[in-house]
Formats: C-alpha cells, sequence, structure tokens
C-alpha cells in the first residue's frame, strides 16, 4: 500500500450501507430458552435474544474480520425498555483490547445509536453489570478493513483504449506515483486491469495526478467486473480529490475498469485493489510434504503432526528461552495465496506461543521472500493472505520461546512451468461429439479450436488417456470463446487410475476470463475426465501437467 501523506486529501466514495453484524456468530453470558444470542443479529427486531441470570450479564458478535466501525445502533425491546439503561457497548480489537466504548444514558429509549469515527475492531460487545439483558438486534455499520491486504493489482495485466507513448496502462499498477496512464479521445475513454484469478475484493484506491488535471476524474466510473465482463458493483467519482478510496463488501471480480465518458481524457496515477484471492478450488499443498522443526518436545509432538490434516495432533517444540523454528517443504515451487495455523481451542499456552512468531515464504535456495508477524496475543487461528507469492517453503520462526501448533495449511497452486503437457496429442473421446468439434481438439495444442458435445441437458463427458500412469500436479483447461467459459459452469473434472476408478475429482464453481486450473496433492492416474450434467459441454484445451510413472 502507498502511504497517504498528511497534506493529501483523500475522499471516500459512496459506501453501500450494510449490516455488517447480520448472522454473524453471537454469544452470551448466559441464554433464557428460546431466547438464544444469535436473535440479536438474525435481521429481525421482533424475535429478541434474552441472558438468564439476573447481572453481570454481557452479549457479543464476532464480525469475524477487522471492521472500520461507524455506527452501532440497538434496537430495544418493546417491553421492559428501562432494563437497557446503564449498558455499555464496547468495540474491541483482535486481541480483544478496547477500541472505542459508549453507555446507554436514555432512561427507556426504543433504539440507541452510537456514532464512531472510524473505530477498527472485530468484536462488538454490550456489558450490563445489573439486571437482565435483552435486546430485539444490534446492527453495525460501517466497511471492512483492508489493512494487511495485498494489493492484487500491482504490475498485473492493464489495457486501455488509447495511450501517449509513454503514458501507458501499466504505469497505472506499477507503484510510482509519478508515472501517468493517460486516454484520451474518444467518445468513452476506458483503462482496466485484469487480476487474473477471482479476487474478493474489498477496497479500491485511486491516485490523482498531482502536476495538473485533478478535475478529469471528476463524473469517472469505477467498476467491478465478473470473468465475462459482467458489471458486478460500480460507483462514480462525484468529487475532486487527490486519493479516492471505495470500500467494498467483499466483491467477487476478475477486473477493474474505469470509464470517463464526459469528453475529459481519462488521466491518474496509480490504482490500488486490495483483496485476497479465491479459495474456491485451491488446495493446501503442504499436506503430507516433508516437514522440519529446531528440537521436539516429547517424542510424539513430530514437525510432520502440523501437516498431517488433523488440527487435534500438534506439534510442539521445547525451550522457552531460545529461538524455534518450524518448516515445511512444499517440494517443488508454488504460487502461494494464505497461509493459515491453527492452535487448540482450549489451549491458552499454545494460542500465547504464536505471538510473536514470524511467518516467511522462502525460495528454492532458502531466502525469505516475504515475511509477516502474529500480532494477536492469543489467536486460535491465524491467516495470511497473498498475492500468489511463488515460494518453495513456509517457515515460522519464534524468538521469544516454544512453538506449538495444531495444523499449518498453505493453499496455492504448483508452478507447473517446465513441466511437460502429458495431454498434448494424446487418444481422446467424447460420448456425444459434435461432427465438427472433435475430441482431439482439446489436446492439439491450439487454443483456436474446441471440442463440442452434440447435445445439453444430458450426460456428456470427455476423457484424455495419458499413456501411462502419472503423478497429476496441475489441470488447465482454457475456455475460448465467452459462450465457453459459461458451460463450464458446473462441470467436473476428475482424475481415474488405469482401470477407469476416480481417484480425485473437483467441481467447477468458479471460472476465470480465461477459464479454469486445479492443483492437486498426492493424486496419480492416467485418464482425465471431465463430465458434464446441465449443459453443452464445451472448451478449447486441456493441458494436463505431472510427472510420468515409468515401471
Amino acid at each position: 500500500m502507498i502511504n497517504t501523506p498528511l497534506n493529501i486529501e483523500v475522499a471516500e466514495l459512496s459506501i453501500t450501507r450494510t449490516n455488517l453484524a447480520l448472522y454473524k456468530k453471537a454469544t452470551s453470558s448466559s441464554d433464557a430458552p428460546g431466547y438464544e444470542a444469535k436473535r440479536g443479529v438474525d435481521g429481525n427486531n421482533e424475535t429478541i435474544f434474552h441472558t438468564f441470570n439476573n447481572g453481570n450479564n454481557w452479549w457479543e458478535v464476532d464480525l469475524e474480520t477487522i471492521t472500520v466501525i461507524q455506527q452501532i445502533k440497538l434496537y430495544n425491546r418493546v417491553v421492559f425498555k428501562e432494563r437497557i439503561h446503564g449498558a455499555v457497548v464496547k468495540i474491541l480489537d483482535i486481541n480483544r483490547d478496547i477500541v472505542a466504548s459508549g453507555t446507554v444514558d436514555a432512561e427507556a429509549p426504543d433504539t440507541v445509536e452510537f456514532n464512531f469515527e472510524n473505530a477498527a475492531g472485530r468484536y462488538i460487545r454490550i456489558d450490563l453489570f445489573e439486571g437482565l439483558l435483552h435486546l430485539g438486534e444490534v446492527e453495525v455499520y460501517g466497511f471492512l478493513s483492508a489493512v494487511g491486504m495485498p494489493n492484487l493489482a500491482m504490475n498485473k495485466l492493464a489495457g486501455q483504449s488509447n495511450h501517449d507513448i509513454e503514458k501507458t496502462a501499466n504505469n497505472g499498477i506499477d507503484g510510482n506515483l509519478l508515472s501517468i496512464t493517460n486516454v484520451y479521445g474518444q467518445n468513452e475513454n476506458v483503462w482496466f486491469v485484469n487480476i487474473e484469478a477471482v479476487a474478493v475484493i474489498r477496497q479500491i484506491r485511486i491516485f490523482n495526478r498531482q502536476d495538473c488535471c485533478k478535475d478529469y476524474l471528476q463524473g469517472a466510473k469505477i467498476r467491478i467486473l465478473d470473468h465475462n465482463f459482467g458489471t458486478v458493483n460500480d460507483v462514480t467519482i462525484d468529487t475532486v480529490a487527490d486519493v479516492y478510496e471505495w470500500n467494498v463488501i467483499d466483491t467477487r471480480g476478475q477486473f477493474v475498469m474505469i470509464s470517463q465518458s464526459n469528453g475529459n481524457a481519462l488521466t491518474m496515477a496509480e490504482i490500488e485493489v486490495f483483496g485476497t484471492l479465491s479459495l474456491v478450488g485451491v488446495p493446501d499443498l503442504a499436506l503430507g510434504r516433508l516437514a522440519l522443526q529446531s528440537n521436539t518436545e516429547g517424542g510424539e509432538n513430530v514437525a510432520g503432526n502440523a501437516i498431517n490434516g488433523n488440527i487435534e495432533s500438534g506439534t510442539h517444540t521445547s525451550g522457552e528461552n531460545i529461538e524455534n523454528w518450524w518448516m515445511v517443504d512444499l517440494e517443488a515451487i508454488a504460487t502461494i495465496r494464505q497461509i493459515k495455523i491453527y492452535t487448540s481451542p482450549d489451549n491458552v499456552i499454545a494460542q500465547e506461543s504464536l505471538h510473536g512468531a514470524v511467518i516467511s515464504i522462502l525460495d528454492l535456495n532458502g531466502n525469505v521472500l516475504t515475511e509477516k508477524t502474529v500480532l494477536q496475543t492469543r489467536p486460535e487461528v491465524v491467516e495470511f493472505n497473498y498475492p500468489d507469492t511463488k515460494g518453495r517453503f513456509v517457515r515460522i520462526d519464534q524468538p521469544n520461546g516454544m512453538i506449538d501448533i495444531g495444523e499449518v495449511e498453505v493453499h496455492g497452486k504448483w508452478l507447473h512451468h517446465g513441466m511437460q503437457n502429458l495431454a498434448l496429442n494424446k487418444p481422446a473421446f467424447i460420448n456425444n461429439p459434435h461432427e465438427y468439434y472433435v475430441a482431439s481438439f482439446a489436446v492439439d495444442g491450439d487454443g483456436e479450436t474446441s471440442v463440442l458435445s452434440k447435445y445439453t441437458n444430458t450426460l456428456n463427458y470427455w476423457w484424455v488417456d495419458l499413456g501411462q500412469v502419472s503423478t497429476i500436479k496441475h489441470i488447465k483447461i482454457r475456455a475460448g470463446a465467452w459462450n465457453t467459459r459459461l458451460r463450464l459452469f458446473g462441470a467436473v473434472i476428475q482424475v481415474l487410475d488405469e482401470n477407469m476408478n476416480k481417484q480425485n475429482e473437483i467441481p467447477i464453481k468458479e471460472i476465470t476470463y480465461e477459464g479454469v486450473e486445479f492443483s492437486f496433492v498426492n493424486t496419480v492416474g492416467r485418464y482425465v475426465r471431465v463430465i458434464q450434467l446441465h449443459d453443452y459441454l464445451h472448451f478449447a484445451e486441456v493441458e494436463v501437467y505431472g510427472i510420468p510413472i515409468y515401471n
């Protein structure tokens, strides 16, 4: 994230007013029968939550992520309204420290509103020290924080409708505020960036030029687009400012487009897109790999326990006053999207041991590519997201003592460059062939040709014989034309053994403009099959990357 100087004017673009507490996990000190804590965030003001004990009562909702809170609104019960008098409403951060608070001073209010100046917290807690605590609904308004999230647009593929020789589209995503992108001379001037994956977008920041033309962005429209260039969300810039911030509620899309149709040139210094890359169909690459650690406490707490898929069996190093480390070798280069670390939910000492730990991604030679520090004082789960960072090793260093963790997940995709496309020109078959779009077109290496089934709304399947049993690492299906992309939805990719028995399968729930791709862990097979039950089976190319197993 580019740091914003203090004298720079930042304009927040319009935010859709959304209750961020709705249906989130709620708990309370006690529940009267039939009046559970969750009724306070069910979207119905007429249902109530009600504590059971008389005195020292509390109710709390977990917003699940750091949230910039601007307003909390309480809806009182229609009777016994006076009981809420004196309740204290608190915003707590990830370590449960109080960020801001307010007290209900009214004697018997129908509703109570607390307004805050962008207080960042995760939990909303209501304490009432005397009497019973009950409310109809608790609403929380603001926006989700993008702090710590990667800039997904940095150095990705950008384009624009035209440009000066030096003021190209890529200038808008190079991290340099002095380089300018400039589009002019058309009825609608357009700039866009392709994130190259489905992203969950939380914030878009646009830096205006500082040398001139600051008013040119007024009237421009910012759009989040899906894989098919359909608009998912949009907003119009209605003011002149140095920086524009548009906060959205975790909106899924692949492209960000900015257009100007009022006759002005479209010119900007930098565009940042903060969020996370989708984890749909993205496996845990660490599962069953090779793990090591600095030392082991006891004979059973070995390093491999943290990557066996069982949170209950953990790893434990010894020594409270020495530096400890744990590391997993993914055994191949991967693009890493998320690292997730679980501690025991019932072990406070284990949770505290992770505080201050440094999580690093290392390259093939053990060089640190990126590192992040665990700030939570007592986390049950730690989650770090990355913009497809290439690496081979994941390491946890604890300079303050022992490491006690239940499981480490490393979600990403294998980097298949340099691997052989095992499907290229191999025998292929489709059960309902179209006479002009035959099965072999999907393995001919030509993205312009495609395979197509003859019928829709029936069982359609295509498969390729790799010729021998292989370790399958990565499968990519290239979509081709726009209607091809839509027809991939709902299909299933399967890896089959020599006897056509299923070894692994992944349903296609999400696609990009380019198509779909999936990585596989510990998967061996000879055939790759694509099944579609609800539409034509239609795609341009299937690429299967892996390692042949020779007898």
